[in-house]
Parts: C-alpha cells; structure tokens; sequence
C-alpha cells in the first residue's frame, strides 16, 4: 500500500505529519520510527517500507524543527528536549495507538531519536511493548577513547557556545546535524558532559526513570561507528533496569548480518537490519 500521511496540531500550536507504512499482515505491530539529530523522516523511508514488506507497520514524524514541523529554530524559536517529549512524542504515540488499537508498538530510534525514545518510556512506558536503539549512544565523553574522548567533551561544548552566541545552532553550516534549537544543544552538551539527563525545566529526574524502565530492549551498533561506539551504546543500556531484557548486537566488519554499515548509511539498505528486528520481536 501507498503510505499514508497525516497531519497532526499540538497542545502550543505547532504541526507536524506522522506518515504510515502499512504492510498486510493482520494485526501485525507498530514501529515508530524516531530520527537522528537534523535528519528528516522522509530519511527513512526505506527502512519504513522494508518494515511494512515484512509484513509490520511503519510509522515517521520529523523532529521538532526539521521536516513537516511547523517549528523553525532561531534565535527567537526555541525549544528543548522537554518540549519534543511531552509535546510531540506524547502526542504522536497517542495518535499511533488510536490508529492501531489493540496492537503491540515498538519504538526505533536512530541516534539522538534513540536517546529520546529512553527519555520517553521511562516515564511514559505503558502501552509501549520495547524499544529499539540503532546506532544509538549516551553522547557522554568518556564513551569513546583517547582523543576522541576530548574531540566529543570539546565539540559537544563548542556547539553549546555557539548556540549561547547565535541563539540557535547553525548545524547546516558547521556540517553537524542541521539547524538546531539553542534549548536541544544546551540539553544535548550536559550530557555529553556530565553523563546525567538533567533537562532545563524537566519535572521528571530521568536518570532515576531510566533504573526503574525494565521494557525489552534491542540495541544494534557498529564497530566501525565513530558517532556512537561501542562503550557509549553500553552507557545508556547501563541507565536501564537490572530487569530489563536487554540485547545488544555489536556487528563487527565481518558479522554475516553487517552489510558495510556505518551510523548513517544503515536505514537506506535496511533488509538486515529488518530481519533481525523480525527475529527479536
């Protein structure tokens, strides 16, 4: 089926679309698909529709800022990780839940759409089955190793500066994620720095969330990813529940299910990647 768009108004008076990739099993689950820093929905478009040939449902909304969101950042336009959690992810897993009742949703994220997810659920996690990470990180520095480790301490607080300057974060022009609100990077570099969730104008300690959150986890990374290496994956999968039913792969060059992906390059040739979601669930 040809997917299906719609749009959608929230609680502040912005807009956004969530489009459904609709596959043809009956009652088949859910995949919200959450995006990367400055990476459109439209992005994922074929691993929606490697979803839906699976059988599933897909399901794509933009981030706050990027895409078909109303909301454009500037140094007048700004907003946090609070205001995409408690506005647009409350409302569009919402929305999916009334489109599809009854059945079993899962949310993907990709990178920083992966962090939120987390953020998400653990406040939020009734009605959600488990989550799905790819290529997904905490971006707290000491995650990475030798000089990488002060590149990520020193870059992540550059664009904090720059942000504080500017009023917003000119990423299209610095060639890092794209035009990004001065509240998204300011919450982005605490915990790059700190290794905490610790939200400006948050009412929920996240961190504390995050050790109660036992929902099924799959966590897929590379070992060629410099964006999100393999200890960063395991710092965030370290915030969860001791409960949770966590399974990480780590697909080093030569894994039979490692098809030469990198951070970005994974949801444009997705069958792999589908299959091993198909196995999990």
């Amino acid at each position: 089926m040809e997917p299906t768009q719609i749009p959608f108004s929230l609680p502040d008076g912005s807009s956004n679309a969530m489009t459904c990739h609709e596959g043809d099993r009956h009652g088949a689950p859910v995949f919200v698909i959450l995006p990367a820093m400055g990476v459109k929905a439209s992005f994922y478009q074929d691993l929606a529709a490697a979803l839906a040939g699976a059988g599933f449902v897909a399901v794509t909304a933009d981030l706050r800022g990027n895409g078909e969101s109303s909301v454009r950042p500037s140094a007048k336009v700004d907003f946090a990780y609070h205001d995409i959690l408690d506005l647009d992810y409350a409302y569009l897993v919402k929305a999916v839940k009334a489109r599809y009742p009854g059945r079993k949703v899962f949310l993907l994220g990709h990178s920083l759409g992966g962090q939120l997810a987390s953020l998400y659920l653990s406040d939020h996690p009734e009605g959600i089955d488990g989550l799905i990470l790819v290529a997904c990180c905490s971006v707290y520095y000491k995650g990475w190793k030798g000089f990488a480790r002060f590149r990520v301490l020193m870059g992540t607080q550059f664009a904090r500066m720059v942000s504080l300057l500017l009023g917003y974060f000119p990423g299209k022009t610095l060639k890092f994620g794209g035009t990004e609100a001065k509240g998204v990077i300011r919450d982005w570099s605490r915990q790059a720095r700190t290794g905490r969730y610790l939200l400006g104008k948050a009412r929920v300690d996240y961190d504390k969330k995050l050790e109660q959150l036992s929902l099924p986890v799959l966590a897929i990374s590379f070992e060629v990813d410099t964006l999100a290496p393999k200890a960063a994956v395991e710092h965030l999968l370290q915030k969860f529940s001791p409960n949770a039913a966590i399974i990480h792969h780590h697909l080093l060059p030569d894994h039979p299910e490692n098809d030469n992906y990198h951070h970005f390059n994974w949801p444009k040739k997705p069958g792999n990647i589908v299959g091993m979601i198909q196995n999990w669930v």
